[in-house]
């Protein structure tokens, strides 16, 4: 039987992911499993897999000179940030992603989390303006107090309706 990739292509089909632009990600990790950390009292606690998952995210600035990270928490099974592709980059958004996962990966399993996996996909919306910017910043700046109402309830992380 041959094999098929039955993962949902999510990007969009008619925007040219090479092309300049501010993002909105969610990566989650395998099954949701809750391998970043712990929210007590309102505020994300980080165990060693979501230090290792903060501190690459950073690096992606450093690495690559025509990406500008701005604001980005670490949850317990996910990651929501925001990033900036300044002109016309070297990678599609896809490929950017897809190296951050892998390095996290391996620095993660290697610190000693031999089970850590993300899940195949990643979820992105375009930031076509200010307003949606400023809605998306304020999404994830919350998300640790709004962790309770929404832990359980998977297909709500990235929703900022």
């Amino acid at each position: 039987m041959p094999y098929h990739d039955y993962r949902k292509n999510t990007r969009l089909q008619s925007w040219d992911y090479y092309d300049g632009g501010w993002y909105y990600i969610t990566i989650c990790t395998s099954k949701h499993a809750h391998l970043f950390g712990d929210v007590v009292d309102g505020n994300i606690i980080l165990r060693k897999a979501g230090l290792i998952a903060h501190e690459c995210w950073l690096r992606m600035a450093d690495i690559y000179d025509w990406v500008e990270l701005d604001e980005f928490i670490v949850m317990p099974n996910h990651i929501h940030g925001i990033l900036a592709c300044t002109g016309r980059s070297e990678k599609a958004l896809g490929a950017l992603i897809g190296a951050y996962k892998s390095i996290a990966t391996k620095e993660t399993r290697r610190s000693g989390c031999a089970e850590f996996a993300w899940q195949p996909n990643f979820f992105d919306r375009i930031i076509r303006d200010e307003w949606s910017l400023g809605k998306i910043r304020e999404y994830i700046r919350n998300n640790p107090a709004q962790w309770e109402l929404e832990k359980d309830a998977p297909e709500n992380i990235g929703d900022i309706s």
